[in-house]
């Protein structure tokens, strides 16, 4: 949200002290960090007024127009670090490190997903407009993830604490095991975890999985999908190539599969299949985790995805009508899941 500072101050007093929102809440409508929020909850009461007051000391050298200046220059830049800022400003970082701050901003940590072209936005817009009455809970949300012992950290985790004048090293393991594993979540719970590897043999490509191991991965797990959903349940899959097979396509059509097609479901959306958002937690427990062998890894992430409660596959699939109602309002840019 674009607001001058005395009007964020304002904002923050008026939905904290009199609309009784929570700073959690505050910061998330407004862009800014919850202590801000926490902050002019009471500071609007006390003072009366929403302006900088003067401070006891030196007076600052810098004026307004420069603190908004160097905001503005940060805000919402890639790269835009405090070392970045104080080369290009010449203002010493720790300096700029509160002119952002007063202003409301905070370091957030940047999504990297796929660019859309303006041919895959109209996509998801068709989409988002053809699917608004689809039967949701109706569906399985289907993907293969590719598990590690070495998964990569966030890049605001991985850090080490320690003095200026010492190094610290992290020993990569070379051909770390790894596993890709196969799930589907739907309203009705969610599919035992499948093993790819166990159906490679079906592969036609020198037993990798294509589009005929898939194909027996389905044959297995079809009537658990019927059992659990009952009749009339539809099945989602994202573009990956053993899915958009023909002999895929044909294989659904020959056994009655209600499902997507290939042609409808639009590339590059992560963001529209809440199974991502499944795959992100079990990662996250698999970096605690920390396993070290290929069989730790398979029994780790099975456990955790044992542990998935169904009240969760609930709130994912309930969500994907507001994931395209946002996909409709934003003219198929993506949404913020």
């Amino acid at each position: 949200m674009d607001l001058a500072p005395g009007e964020l101050r304002a904002c923050a007093w008026v939905l904290g002290a009199h609309a009784r929102w929570m700073p959690k809440q505050v910061a998330s409508l407004l862009g800014c960090s919850t202590t801000f929020a926490r902050e002019w909850r009471i500071a609007g009461e006390t003072r009366g007024h929403f302006r900088d007051e003067p401070r006891s000391g030196r007076p600052s050298e810098y004026s307004d127009a420069k603190r908004k200046e160097v905001a503005e220059l940060a805000h919402g830049k890639r790269g835009a670090s405090l070392r970045q800022l104080e080369a290009e400003t010449k203002i010493p970082r720790s300096t700029i490190s509160k002119f952002l701050h007063d202003a409301g901003l905070q370091p957030r940590p940047q999504i990297r997903r796929p660019r859309l072209t303006e041919e895959q936005q109209q996509r998801r817009l068709e989409f988002a407009q053809a699917y608004r009455s689809h039967p949701w809970r109706k569906t399985w949300i289907s993907d293969e993830k590719m598990f590690s012992v070495q998964p990569r950290l966030n890049a605001k985790d991985d850090v080490i604490w320690g003095f200026a004048n010492e190094d610290y090293y992290y020993e990569e393991q070379a051909h770390a095991p790894q596993a890709m594993a196969w799930g589907a979540i739907s309203y009705h719970g969610k599919t035992s975890l499948v093993w790819v590897e166990d159906y490679q043999e079906y592969g036609t490509k020198g037993g990798g999985y294509d589009a005929e191991a898939y194909i027996a991965v389905l044959e297995d797990v079809r009537a658990e999908l019927e059992q659990r959903a009952g009749r009339g349940w539809w099945l989602q899959q994202d573009g990956a190539t053993p899915h958009t097979a023909e002999i895929t396509q044909e294989y659904l059509r020959e056994e009655k599969f209600l499902f997507i097609p290939k042609e409808d479901w639009p590339p590059n959306s992560p963001d529209l299949s809440p199974i991502e958002d499944v795959w992100g937690v079990m990662d996250h427990r698999l970096k605690i985790a920390r396993p070290k062998t290929l069989g730790e890894l398979k029994e780790i992430v099975t456990q955790i995805w044992d542990g998935i409660a169904p009240a969760v596959c609930q709130k994912m699939i309930d969500s994907i009508p507001s994931r395209l109602a946002e996909v409709r309002r934003r003219g198929g840019a993506y949404t913020k899941h």
